[in-house]
């Protein structure tokens, strides 16, 4: 079976490889909070996308999930 890559999911992979390279490059100061909405426009994608790539920088420990939600750059 062939499986095709949803919208969603091309949408996310682009937040992740772009979010990552700004993190992995200094591009992001720390302990700032990403705000979903400016990302999600700046980005030009939904904002369960957004989510969807944080969650996963979030994961990988290059993110940081805030107490009362949110997503931070690392200290």
């Amino acid at each position: 079976m062939i499986r095709t890559v949803s919208q969603r999911e091309q949408s996310s992979r682009r937040c992740y490889e772009h979010l990552r390279h700004l993190l992995m490059y200094g591009q992001l100061a720390p302990g700032i909070r990403l705000g979903e909405v400016e990302w999600a426009a700046r980005l030009k994608v939904h904002r369960s996308a957004l989510r969807e790539a944080m969650a996963l920088l979030a994961h990988e420990g290059l993110l940081v999930r805030g107490q009362r939600g949110g997503f931070f750059t690392p200290v």
